[in-house]
């Protein structure tokens, strides 16, 4: 009796029990090994009944013919909701639970990835976000990847955006500007001429009041002056040639002395 050709290293002279089973692609069982493992295995299968060694990806069962729950990636060969790797964007033991939807996602996936025991983002948070299951906003005055970046400057005392850090429809302080109002605005040229313009006439009208109160302040000590000058000329007879009562004759004419 010939070995079987699957047989690996000949085989049983009496029963044509093969002494090991070759490979091959998924590898082969049985006394003759003329049974090839599931294809489903990985690492091959149990000589004797066929058992996958273990299973890939997203397979379970002893020929791992049935598939893990939705969710899994990778399951245990004995349960099917017992997960050892999730799909992107889920974590637990089942992973029936959802990544916070502000972890970051890793290159070439459109969800986050999170720890599958812990739910904690693996690749940190979008911008605007931090710790580490990304639950909370950035600080006032911060915004962008992990919080780094500063903001401020905004009209009203907003808050800056924490994503973009821009200061929206309020827009930005007089003196700033730029999308996240860090850049200091420089007046243009009719601005700069416009303000000469009002610095020159309120110049020219404060010189105008000061010479009006010099010149008034002139004109009242010149008149009181004038008016001291012209008492003062007044003749010393003229004052005292008035006639005394006492000197007056009884008919009303006066002494001549």
């Amino acid at each position: 009796m010939n070995c079987s050709t699957g047989c690996d290293g000949g085989c049983d002279r009496g029963t044509g029990r093969c002494t090991n089973c070759i490979m091959g692609q998924y590898g082969r069982y049985g006394d003759r090994c003329d049974m090839s493992c599931n294809t489903e295995c990985d690492g091959g299968c149990d000589r004797n009944d066929g058992r996958c060694t273990s299973c890939i990806g997203g397979k379970t069962g002893n020929g791992c013919n049935n598939s893990c729950n939705t969710d899994c990636t990778v399951c245990d060969q004995d349960d099917a909701n017992s997960c050892t790797e999730c799909k992107d964007g889920r974590w637990g033991s089942s992973c029936s639970k959802l990544c916070n939807t502000y972890c970051k996602p890793v290159v070439g996936a459109t969800v986050g990835e999170c720890d599958q025991m812990t739910g904690n983002c693996i690749n940190g948070c979008l911008p605007g976000k931090i710790g580490s299951n990304c639950t909370s906003d950035c600080a006032a005055g911060s915004y962008g990847d992990y919080c780094t970046s500063k903001c401020g400057n905004c009209a009203d005392k907003t808050p800056c955006d924490i994503i973009t850090g821009g200061c929206g429809l309020v827009g930005c302080v007089d003196g700033f500007q730029g999308p996240t109002c860090k850049d200091v605005q420089e007046p243009d040229d009719n601005t700069t001429i416009i303000a000469a313009a009002v610095s020159a006439v309120i110049a020219v009208i404060i010189i105008s009041i000061v010479i009006f109160l010099v010149l008034k302040c002139r004109r009242r000590r010149k008149s009181t002056e004038s008016d001291q000058v012209l008492v003062n000329d007044i003749p010393l007879k003229a004052k005292t040639d008035a006639p005394r009562p006492s000197e007056q004759t009884p008919k009303g004419r006066w002494n001549v002395l």
